[in-house]
C-alpha cells in the first residue's frame, strides 16, 4: 500500500486582506458581548431594592447603553416566587394639580411570572393614593411603556419596575415628566 502525498496550494496572497479583515469582526463582535458586565448596586440615591427577601433578587447596572441611556437590571438569583423592585421615593411637588408621565424601555428575559412598572402618590397626612401599573409577561424585546398619571394634593411618590418570580428585566430611561394639567373634577351644589 501505497501513501500518497497532496501538495496543497499557498494561499494567495490576494485573500489575505479578506481573511483578517473578517477575522477582526469576528473577534471585535466576541469582544463587545463579553464585555458587557453586570455590576450589582447598593442602596443609593438613583436607585432603592425593595424585596420581601433581599437574597432573591440582585439590582444592577449593565456596561451597555441603550437609546443612549445607561441599562439597569433587576433579576432574581435563585428560585423565587416572590418579589423584587429597583425603586426612586420623593416629593414631586412640581406635579401637584397635574398629570405626570412615567416612561421607560423594557427588555424582559425568562420571565415566568411577570414585570410591573408602577408609580403610587400619596400624602403622609391622609390615607387617600393614587396607584397606576403596567404588567409585562413573557419575553420581550426592548420597548417603551408609560404610564399616565393624575396628580391630585398628593406630594410623596415611589415608582419604578418590580420583577415577580424568577427572570431578568432590563431597563433604561426610566423617568417622569409634566404631562398637561389635571382636570379638577367639577363640584355641584345641591
Amino acid at each position: 500500500m501505497s501513501i500518497k502525498y497532496y501538495k496543497h496550494k499557498p494561499l494567495k496572497m490576494k485573500y489575505f486582506p479578506y481573511i483578517l479583515r473578517n477575522t477582526s469582526i469576528i473577534f471585535l463582535i466576541f469582544i463587545a458581548n463579553c464585555s458587557r458586565t453586570e455590576t450589582p448596586l447598593p442602596d443609593s440615591k438613583i436607585w432603592q431594592k425593595e424585596a420581601n427577601d433581599f437574597s432573591l433578587y440582585e439590582i444592577g447596572m449593565i456596561d451597555d447603553f441603550y437609546k443612549e441611556k445607561q441599562v439597569y437590571y433587576i433579576k432574581s438569583v435563585k428560585e423565587s416566587d416572590d418579589w423584587g423592585a429597583a425603586v426612586k421615593r420623593g416629593s414631586q411637588g412640581q406635579f401637584i394639580n397635574n398629570k405626570a408621565r412615567l416612561s421607560c424601555y423594557i427588555k424582559t428575559e425568562n420571565i415566568i411570572d411577570k414585570v410591573v412598572l408602577f408609580v403610587l402618590v400619596s400624602n403622609h397626612g391622609s390615607s387617600g393614593s393614587v396607584y397606576e401599573s403596567i404588567e409585562i409577561c413573557g419575553d420581550n424585546d426592548w420597548k417603551k411603556y408609560e404610564l399616565i398619571i393624575q396628580y391630585p394634593e398628593f406630594t410623596y411618590t415611589k415608582y419604578g419596575i418590580a420583577l415577580y418570580g424568577n427572570g431578568k428585566v432590563l431597563f433604561s430611561d426610566l423617568i417622569m415628566e409634566p404631562e398637561g394639567n389635571y382636570e379638577l373634577p367639577l363640584q355641584t351644589h345641591p
